[in-house]
């Protein structure tokens, strides 16, 4: 990719290989950057070693480890400021944003887990209600309740879930576009907005993202997740690129050309994401 837009560019980043204490300094720095820790009432340092308990419990895994805790979260990071003409309250951005980091917080390795559960997903909810209790004193303190936000937190940790798609990409859809001979069109008076529907729809991007970034970072991101799965060394082979064309085609492109159909300046993730099956196609 050439002539990217410099307001464009801090998505594309993509980290692998950091050890935790560079990630961790680079995830408080989204979050101070991202939002108003001061009107939350946040105490920094304490907030600081909630992140660093937390992100330890990340297990030295193939794909869902803490790079790709501090991926998801940088793109959720950008995906605010791009949403910044938008009403979003702090304590739901903050939420959002620890989705982002934790979501997959535990995980085993997907090898241990079938996708087809929600018992995972259950697991790292169990974990961050622990980590969050531990550190009330972060997130009840002065007033600041962020504990109120965990039905909104559960469901935006649920929604990452593979067998949630279709209710959250469905869910979206009826609310922004009507069917008209099997084409969808975009509702009239019907505006773009932040609200819980979206977020699932964000944190969902966000998730696999790397499916919307250059075609290097998305077969690399594929390689990690092989390697995670076989338990072996990837091998570029057709099954493999099948599985990738497959995903994109179900999952990837479908969230994105809708979203974007909305919210106009996510256009450039419909094209990324095209473009990459493009080539998966040549390959």
């Amino acid at each position: 990719m050439v002539n990217i837009p410099e307001h464009e560019q801090p998505f594309y980043v993509f980290y692998y290989n950091l050890e935790k204490k560079e990630n961790l300094e680079i995830a408080m720095n989204l979050f101070e950057t991202s939002l108003d820790l001061k009107s939350l009432n946040i105490n920094k340092d304490r907030f600081k070693n909630f992140l660093k308990d937390a992100i330890d419990l990340y297990k030295p895994v193939s794909y869902h480890n803490s790079d790709h805790a501090l991926n998801t979260l940088n793109t959720g990071a950008y995906f605010l400021r791009q949403l910044k003409m938008y009403t979003i309250k702090q304590g739901e951005k903050m939420i959002f944003l620890l989705a982002c980091y934790l979501h997959d917080i535990g995980h085993p390795g997907s090898k241990d887990f079938k996708n087809n559960s929600v018992e995972l997903e259950k697991h790292h909810v169990r974990l961050i209600q622990q980590q969050m209790t531990k550190y009330k004193d972060v997130f009840m303190y002065n007033g600041n309740n962020i504990m109120k936000y965990m039905d909104l937190f559960t469901e935006l940790i649920y929604s990452t879930n593979l067998l949630y798609h279709e209710d959250v990409l469905r869910k979206f859809t009826r609310k922004y576009f009507t069917e008209v001979d099997r084409t969808l069109i975009p509702k009239e008076g019907v505006g773009p907005e932040i609200k819980e529907i979206e977020l699932k729809t964000l944190i969902k991007i966000a998730d696999i993202s790397a499916t919307y970034k250059s075609y290097k970072t998305f077969r690399k991101s594929s390689l990690f997740l092989n390697q995670e799965v076989q338990g072996k060394a990837f091998k570029v082979c057709t099954e493999s690129h099948q599985e990738d064309k497959d995903f994109l085609n179900m999952y990837s492109l479908p969230l994105i050309e809708r979203f974007s159909a909305i919210f106009k300046n996510f256009k450039f993730l419909h094209e990324n994401c095209k473009l990459n099956l493009e080539l998966l196609e040549q390959e």
